[in-house]
């Protein structure tokens, strides 16, 4: 019952926080008592609120492929959607310290926010156990590498979502709308996104009519999506076994390196057929590819020559702090001075005695982790 049931104070950002958590939920639903006053519709809160809870909203539907495919492996495989972290790390003493982080299915690691953003840094702060390998977060782009626990600070409009090395994440396009309601909904989208990250690994997708019970005579249709990283290159392939033609004949795949900004040369290969494809010209966006899969037949996309994506570095990400501080003018950009030439080392020996906000240390104490 996102936002309460009944009772209690109506708080915005304690609702978005929890409309956040409910999206990386099993079930997700904005619900409350019978009383005109508290009905949990985004519009019921200011606009600032109402943008953030639509996205977020948004989102959700799009994950539905996912959650879908990792409830088959519930129904199936006994996995919960939702896994303590001890369950994959036994042996690293911290997953069991952070007690409200999570696997969201195979591919997501989640930490609920549950403090207040303070004032002076506008972020919440938590702690969260970063286990061994590389983990990328999907919102902010931010490159963590493990094992180590660090301090996560995040706005009102963010949530710490990390996606594994090698995870492949596959999405509803625009909620799989054929209308002009962007908010309909086919059983079988006919338009996927698939979030894709470098790394080995591979992730099968989940799919039946959704309005019968065909699967039970296995009416079911399931395509392998995998990554293969090899020095500068990846190899991502498409694997259908459909054999009832449950999935449409044309599928738009919009596949999208979510940490590579770069690459030399794109190869497609469909069938028979090779074809040679635009490399990226953005250096600042991700690569995407966008390819149709045609009566299910395998797809291999070979990326030759990628430039990966890197955390922002320590002195660029030390300015959008101070940027962000919330203080007097000339007080905080003589404390930034006083930093700005530093290694991050040396930052980090230098705010243990600086009047610094604890928040605002928090944030520079992230960034000194990443980079270290």
């Amino acid at each position: 019952d996102i936002g309460g049931h009944h009772l209690g104070v109506k708080d915005e950002e304690l609702y978005l926080r929890w409309l956040q958590f409910g999206v990386f939920s099993p079930i997700l639903r904005l619900h409350s008592t019978s009383n005109d006053l508290m009905g949990k519709e985004p519009w019921n809160y200011s606009a600032q609120s109402m943008r953030i809870a639509v996205e977020w909203l948004s989102f959700r539907h799009k994950l539905i492929p996912y959650i879908y495919s990792m409830n088959y492996k519930t129904h199936y495989e006994n996995l919960p959607l939702c896994m303590p972290v001890y369950y994959h790390h036994p042996y690293a003493e911290d997953a069991y310290k952070i007690k409200n982080q999570y696997f969201f299915g195979s591919e997501l690691l989640v930490l609920p926010l549950t403090t207040k953003i303070k004032r002076n840094s506008l972020c919440s702060s938590e702690k969260m156990f970063i286990p061994k390998g590389r983990w990328t977060d999907v919102f902010t782009g931010q490159i963590y590498n493990g094992e180590k626990t660090v301090t996560v600070n995040r706005d009102i409009s963010s949530f710490p979502v990390l996606a594994k090395e090698g995870a492949i994440i596959p999405l509803a396009d625009q909620c799989g709308a054929k209308s002009s309601d962007s908010f309909a909904w086919e059983n079988i989208p006919s338009s996927l996104v698939v979030w894709i990250f470098r790394g080995n690994n591979s992730f099968v997708l989940y799919e039946d009519r959704g309005d019968d019970n065909g699967y039970l005579d296995g009416i079911q249709a399931f395509t392998e999506f995998a990554i293969k990283e090899e020095s500068d290159n990846l190899t991502f392939t498409v694997k259908t076994d459909d054999k009832h033609k449950i999935i449409p004949k044309e599928r738009r795949l919009t596949l999208i390196f979510k940490d590579v900004v770069g690459v030399n040369k794109i190869t497609l290969f469909s069938g028979d057929e090779t074809t040679e494809l635009f490399p990226s010209e953005n250096a600042e966006q991700n690569v995407k590819i966008i390819c149709i899969q045609k009566d299910g037949a395998p797809l291999s996309i070979t990326l030759t020559g990628i430039s990966a994506a890197k955390s922002l570095p320590f002195k660029e990400a030390l300015a959008n702090i101070f940027i962000r501080y919330q203080a007097q003018n000339i007080k905080k950009t003589t404390q930034y001075n006083r930093l700005k030439n530093l290694s991050a080392d040396d930052v980090s020996k230098k705010i243990k005695k600086m009047l610094l906000p604890a928040p605002i240390k928090a944030m520079i104490k992230e960034i000194i982790d990443i980079d270290s």
